[in-house]
């Protein structure tokens, strides 16, 4: 089940033994059994240690049709996906 309106979905890995997405890829508990898991309003977050991934998840839905702009920093690597619907194996 999801958070509230306005809430995505941060899950963490820990321990992590490289810099590299495919080092977080190839744990044996990603992606089904993150470190911990939590719900925020706010993308404002600190750094939470070393050697750790994070998946964030969550739903947009824009209040017109337009062009949006997302942004997404990091400190060693990094990806951004989007799905055009709500099934997130559809995200390119």
């Amino acid at each position: 089940t999801g958070g509230f309106a306005g809430e995505l979905l941060v899950e963490v890995w820990t321990n992590v033994p490289g810099k590299t997405l495919g080092n977080l890829y190839a744990l044996n508990n990603y992606p089904n059994q993150p470190n911990s898991r939590s719900y925020i309003s706010s993308t404002t977050r600190g750094q939470i240690g070393n050697l750790y991934g994070q998946r964030w998840r969550g739903t947009v839905t824009p209040a017109t049709t337009g062009v949006y702009r997302f942004r997404l920093a990091a400190d060693e690597n990094a990806e951004f996906l989007i799905s055009p619907d709500a099934w997130p194996y559809n995200a390119e």
